[in-house]
């Protein structure tokens, strides 16, 4: 409908203007002016789903590590002319531009595991002189800048570098090796000073390799092996007084390979072998004594193997297989009788498979399959009968595999799931009817198979490929 049109319907009552005409002619002014990117579903208004820059013309930026720096958004992205780089966006294509070219020429940094601290970001990459060491930038050229060389001349490959950095308060945990004391832990506060080892967990060269670090209130818990006990739980504040085993849960030097560590305000959950029964769920306070098995789920050396832990409505949900109904939903107040199935969403030994899981607005949003549908999006509020499908997706045995969850709005998520269009990026509000595909961004049954999604203030900026310019940084506007 032409604006003059649509302006003067709107003022109409039984046939008569009810404002004067020259308002009327301010008004269409004005919506002439500003309309096309204000007004929903008129001709030339900005697209909800839309391409926010070819980074690399004729090729792949494979844009990714999104994080937020203020009003900008940090990641690299390769323009196919100086390597894949430090870049910054606010989601439009003017002020998309590269931080750094940190390894001039064509080489690419190649920058990593992007951390917020405070003002700053740290991250890891290679300037082509340090190799791959620990770097920091406020989001500007003259503010990114390597914080310490740990290990001189030593970190050219992807295992020396820097790994799992995660933030605690102001201060920034990872692994790294200074070429003499084997990987261990390392603090940072984003200065060259304030880096260092926190302690030598193995002694000697050997690798203490601290993994699954993870933020547990004011204190970070891993799993690292001290040469005598094999791979157990351990916690730090930091210092190296404070970085000690939380618990031997395998005696005699074995590793119970403590792993999915999910903390929960002052309790964490996690998957371990104590060498008898096999993996089962377990908490932790921080403390020896408050480290247990909540509940031997599938009895015998076997293991019901629970993982991908959320916390819904106060209780824990996760899957497991307690060795009779296949891998399905289940739910955990912390206590052995406390802990349950859920929903057999496939009954017999066939296995739902939850996966992808989202705790939006007390609900939780996974992928999982009833046994006639394919994997599909559903829903729980931690109740039986609160567990259902949302939608089949993609009707028939195929599965959707909803995926990449993010925050689209105070109601409304949006993800990656496959239709008879391929892997293209949706959006729902829980319900059937407001499950709906955003956009065929590549037309036909091939699909733009949208990565990386990030979710910020306005925009959920993602990497796709619409067919004819590879895959580039786009944005769904919230």
């Amino acid at each position: 409908m032409p604006y003059d049109a649509a302006l003067r319907s709107a003022f109409q009552a039984r046939g008569r203007l009810t404002v004067p005409r020259h308002t009327i002619r301010t008004l269409l002014v004005v919506l002439a002016l500003v309309g096309p990117t204000l007004v929903p579903g008129v001709a030339g208004a900005a697209p909800r789903v839309r391409l926010v820059k070819d980074i690399h013309p004729g090729g792949d930026s494979n844009p990714g590590g999104f994080v937020s720096l203020g009003d900008r958004t940090l990641f690299s992205a390769d323009d196919g002319v100086r390597g894949r780089e430090l870049w910054r966006t606010d989601g439009t294509r003017r002020r998309t531009k590269r931080v750094k070219d940190i390894w001039p020429g064509a080489g690419g940094s190649a920058p990593r595991s992007l951390a917020r601290m405070g003002k700053r970001v740290l991250f890891v990459a290679d300037d082509g002189v340090h190799g791959l060491e620990l770097w920091r930038t406020n989001g500007r050229p003259t503010g990114t800048r390597l914080v310490k060389d740990i290990n001189p001349g030593g970190s050219a490959f992807p295992a020396m570098g820097p790994i799992d950095l995660v933030g605690v308060g102001g201060t920034l945990f990872f692994a790294a090796d200074d070429g003499t004391r084997g990987r261990e832990l390392w603090r940072s506060d984003g200065t060259r000073r304030g880096t260092k080892l926190v302690k030598n967990i193995w002694p000697g060269a050997d690798d203490g390799s601290p993994g699954e670090l993870t933020r547990f209130g004011k204190h970070l818990l891993f799993v690292a092996n001290d040469g005598t006990r094999g791979r157990e739980l351990w916690r730090s504040d930091g210092t190296r007084r404070g970085t000690k085993l939380v618990k031997n849960i395998w005696p005699a030097g074995d590793s119970s390979l403590p792993n999915f560590i999910t903390a929960f305000r002052r309790v964490a959950y996690f998957q371990a072998n104590d060498g008898t029964r096999g993996r089962e769920l377990w908490r932790t306070n921080g403390r020896p004594k408050g480290t247990r098995m909540v509940k031997d789920i599938r009895p015998g050396p076997d293991g019901s193997s629970p993982e991908d832990f959320f916390m819904v409505g106060g209780r824990l949900i996760f899957e497991a297989n307690d060795g009779t109904r296949g891998f399905e939903p289940w739910r955990s107040d912390g206590t052995r009788k406390g802990t349950k199935i859920l929903k057999d969403v496939a009954p017999g030994m066939t296995s739902s498979s939850p996966d992808y899981g989202f705790v939006f607005r007390g609900i939780l949003y996974q992928t999982m399959s009833d046994g006639s549908r394919g994997s599909e999006l559903w829903r729980t509020d931690g109740t039986r009968r609160g567990t259902k499908l949302v939608k089949d997706i993609y009707p028939g045995p195929d599965s959707s595999i909803p995926r990449y969850f993010v925050v689209a709005g105070r109601k409304r998520l949006v993800f990656a799931a496959t239709s008879a269009t391929g892997q293209e990026l949706w959006r729902t509000g829980g319900t059937r009817k407001g499950t709906k595909p955003t956009r065929d961004i590549w037309p036909g049954p091939t699909g733009s198979n949208p990565f990386g999604l990030y979710s910020t203030k306005s925009h959920v900026l993602f990497s796709a490929d619409d067919g004819t310019r590879g895959r580039e940084l786009w944005a769904y506007r919230r």
